[in-house]
């Protein structure tokens, strides 16, 4: 009796300059907010203290909801031969990116290798960057095709993934690593 294969890993998304820039802006905006719902009343001189404290805590909760929404993490999964990809956010919603037979994958080999340049000139492709945004990862990337529409994946896989994209597709996987001259 055969067992079913399932290997999975999950990446976490390094935040960017513009998602930390954003950060920032809402923890200043909500600071705003607060300072303003307490100072009002003061200035008004009305008793409404406690509907600053509602209005901070809101303020509060809403920016901790922005700020962790903004950690994506990316899960790669293999079962048998079918591979996807999904995204998480914030460790709390989850959405599905891509899924697909190792079998039809075209090409799979890593971002240095040569066989990436002629899918950059390509417009109509979907293009998924799902890696993590390390520069010394692994990077690889997949070139399929699936009803018509053409996607090009890149992801960070290790060595797992790489023996059962061999194992079912032989001769589209290239592990050789082209070193720069």
């Amino acid at each position: 009796m055969q067992q079913d294969l399932f290997v999975e890993k999950i990446v976490k998304r390094k935040r960017r300059g513009l998602e930390i820039l954003l950060s920032v802006m809402i923890v200043f905006a909500t600071l705003f907010i607060i300072l303003i719902s307490f100072a009002l009343p003061i200035l008004l001189a009305v008793n409404f203290f406690y509907i600053s404290a509602l209005v901070s805590f809101g303020a509060g909760y809403l920016a901790y909801r922005l700020i962790t929404g903004l950690s994506k993490e990316y899960e790669y999964s293999i079962t048998n031969d079918d591979f996807t990809v999904d995204r998480i956010v914030a460790q709390r919603k989850r959405s599905h990116l891509f899924s697909g037979s190792c079998k039809d994958f075209l090409s799979v080999a890593r971002i240095t290798d040569t066989a990436l340049a002629p899918y950059h000139a390509k417009r109509d492709l979907i293009r998924l960057d799902v890696r993590s945004g390390d520069p010394d990862a692994d990077a690889w990337f997949i070139y399929t095709q699936q009803n018509g529409v053409q996607y090009l994946i890149l992801f960070e896989p290790d060595e797992r993934f790489i023996a059962q994209f061999r194992r079912y597709n032989p001769r589209n996987v290239s592990v050789f690593q082209v070193t720069p001259l």
